[in-house]
């Protein structure tokens, strides 16, 4: 099967994602992508959550601050 056939097939247009999309399919039998190859986190969701809620409480508040704040209640640590 062409990529033309393929792009017409999937609706999608003929351009360097469906020829990846192919070519991604060959090498590995899968199109999605692989879950963890990113940049790691490095706050809980917990700790966002009280962060967002510090910064709504106190909109003034700077970023050198709100990064000691959690640092000194919940021993994480944040960098920016």
């Amino acid at each position: 099967m062409s990529l033309r056939e393929i792009a017409a097939k999937t609706l999608l247009p003929r351009n360097y994602s469906s020829i990846y999309m192919v070519d991604k399919y060959k090498s590995t039998k899968c199109i999605g992508n692989l879950f963890g190859r990113g940049r790691k986190r490095k706050t809980t969701a917990t700790t966002d959550r009280l962060i967002q809620r510090k910064l709504k409480y106190d909109r003034r508040k700077s970023a050198s601050t709100v990064k000691w704040d959690p640092t000194h209640h919940l021993s994480a640590r944040i960098n920016f």
